[in-house]
């Protein structure tokens, strides 16, 4: 038998081919080169955690090190992000969650809202300044309830096993950092001094405690103890109950022992419309998702391949499309046992079609937009023939209107990823720094300050009655506002954000910049952004502040089109919300994740 050599001509060049090819795979993110100064996003196809706090982030990982999936890592940097970042959430607050189960290729959506006691009516307040803060302020919270339930469905992690890091923190201490500390003095100046309980736990002196004080919450470690040994029915039926019922009566407050008993999560149906052969998902009201929604629907009708990043071209349209969609979801997004729901309409094609005929690229509208007719306008053949004429604009002192703009808020939000392709997005919150600023008896538990996102009567935006008005076991509207983005049935981005009225056009300039400009997703958080608007909902105020690395050199233009900017030298930086996001590749399995850099973001992987 001859064998013969095979020519290696064509052969060796097909060779090198294949090894290149295994060496250099296929390029899985196309990111345009950013033009801003950025962190780098975090890369991986194990696992990503992003949330407000290093810490926290740290725990996640080491869940999912652990074995651990993205709900059991989730639950566990929740948890410790209420001994870390106190001020910001805790069992005794809200939250809105979007959850990806891999496994069975379903979308979940949880209610976890805070929810106006059964004696709550408008003439039990006095003022707003009764919503605000104390006792009466805080509604019956969702958050310890939502934290077991998540692990009870999803996980695969016992309470007790996720806690463990949280009461580690409670127990042992966590160094305070700058912007805590300042924030406390800042935003809750005159806690300490109203609310002695309050005190006692966190400021033991009278005052808030300096930056590198080693702050602990034993109590509260304590109540996620006796949870994680009795069940979540000690929270919201036994001894926790009672202690936390207690203390409020005491102290005038409105809720009962059979508030907390009947309270219930809410599992639904997450909104859902198309961007560009892409399916975007975000909780239902009372969640704002859909504030965020409206306006990427609405910018979906532009060419921006035209437009440049970061020119006035750009900035003026994403203000406008910001206040159309503020305008209609700030009348229509509330409780829907109260309110139907009104949310399919506004993220509808046939609505944002007319919504862009009230948009002028060359000028501002004057005042306060009022909302649209979803109704109305999006009956077949409806043609715009008279827009809803705006209201005036409040002319307070510009002193006023900078303390109207003052963030007082206190939310975070986590998104995670896992090796098996699981997926959470969700937020929580107390309210403002501290909630109503009142640790309810011995258990640890900051009370929220849900009630102040209720209104009394009149819709601030539109003076007339408001869909938001308090009613007894009404849940308020919150600006919590977690989203998914599907590419091909698949997750492909997780977002959300915090920052009271700044969150959802915060979470819409993010997402424009990554889906319209392609930046990565920690580009697309650092990219200088805007506030319209106060950052309550209840001033109703129409000033527009935009980041110094835009207002620079676009405030004379902007001005120009009609808008009243704040100035420089009143405000040099104002809060523009906080957002969080991670990107999805499905072609490789891996993640690209970011993080807030106008916070303590972090995004940590492995």
């Amino acid at each position: 038998m001859k064998f013969y050599r095979a020519p290696l001509i064509g052969l060796v060049p097909t060779l090198a081919i294949v090894v290149l090819a295994l060496c250099f795979p296929v390029q899985a993110y196309d990111y345009k080169v950013e033009k801003i100064l950025s962190p780098a996003p975090v890369f991986s196809q194990n696992g990503i955690v992003a949330s407000a706090h290093p810490i926290a982030s740290q725990v996640g990982i080491q869940i999912l090190k652990d074995g651990g999936n993205a709900f059991d890592a989730a639950v566990a940097v929740a948890l410790t992000l209420n001994a870390v970042d106190m001020s910001m959430c805790g069992p005794g607050g809200a939250s809105f969650w979007l959850l990806w189960d891999q496994k069975a290729g379903k979308l979940h959506s949880l209610d976890a809202d805070t929810q106006a006691p059964a004696a709550a009516t408008p003439d039990k307040f006095k003022d707003r300044a009764e919503l605000l803060s104390g006792v009466k302020a805080m509604g019956i919270p969702g958050n310890m309830l939502a934290y077991v339930e998540v692990l009870e469905k999803f996980g695969t992690m016992s309470f007790e096993e996720v806690s463990k890091p949280a009461i580690k923190y409670l127990e042992e201490g966590f160094v305070l950092a700058k912007r805590q500390s300042d924030g406390f003095k800042y935003s809750a100046a005159q806690a300490p001094l109203q609310y002695p309980n309050l005190a006692r736990v966190f400021a033991p002196d009278g005052h808030w405690p300096d930056e590198g004080a080693v702050i602990k919450n034993p109590e509260l470690a304590q109540t996620f103890k006796t949870v994680a040994k009795e069940g979540v029915d000690a929270f919201y039926k036994g001894s926790i109950a009672k202690e936390m019922v207690d203390y409020v009566q005491k102290n005038g407050g409105l809720w009962t022992m059979e508030d907390l008993a009947n309270y219930k999560l809410n599992w639904n149906e997450p909104v859902t419309m198309d961007y560009k052969g892409l399916t975007v998902y975000g909780a239902p009201p009372p969640s704002s998702a859909t504030t965020w929604m409206e306006m990427l629907k609405i910018a979906e009708g532009y060419d921006w391949s035209k437009i440049e990043d970061n020119s006035l071209e750009y900035l003026h349209l994403m203000v406008e499309i910001a206040r159309v969609a503020h305008a209609d979801t700030y009348q229509y997004v509330s409780d829907p046992a109260f309110v139907p729901s009104k949310s399919d309409k506004l993220v509808s094609e046939a609505y944002a079609k007319v919504q862009r005929q009230r948009i002028s690229l060359d000028k501002a509208a004057k005042g306060k937009v009022q909302p649209g007719d979803p109704d109305a306008w999006t009956k077949p053949g409806f043609k715009l023939s008279q827009a809803p004429e705006n209201l005036e604009s409040v002319q307070i002192a510009m002193a006023d209107s900078v303390r109207d703009m003052t963030y007082r808020g206190n939310t975070n939000h986590v998104v995670v990823t896992d090796k098996w392709g699981n997926c959470v997005t969700f937020t929580h919150t107390l309210g403002q720094f501290f909630g109503g600023q009142d640790v309810l008896g011995n258990t640890g538990v900051i009370g929220n300050n849900g009630m102040d996102w209720f209104d009394l009567d009149l819709n601030p935006w539109t003076e007339k009655p408001s869909s938001l008005v308090v009613a007894p076991n009404k849940r308020n509207r919150w600006t919590l506002s977690p989203g998914m983005i599907f590419k091909e049935g698949k997750p492909y981005i997780l977002v959300g954000g915090s920052g009271a009225e700044m969150t959802m056009s915060a979470i819409f300039q993010v997402l424009i910049r990554m889906l319209e400009y392609k930046l990565n997703p920690q580009a697309a958080i650092a990219s200088p952004r805007f506030l319209y608007g106060d950052v309550y909902h209840y001033t109703a105020g129409t000033r527009l502040h935009v980041e110094p690395e835009l207002r620079a050199f676009l405030e004379k233009g902007m001005v120009a089109k009609g808008h009243d900017v704040v100035p420089g030298d009143q405000v040099w930086r104002m809060p523009t919300g906080f957002v969080w996001a991670i990107e999805l590749d499905k072609e490789s399995g891996t993640f690209a994740g970011g993080a807030e850099v106008r916070d303590e973001g972090h995004a940590a992987a492995y």
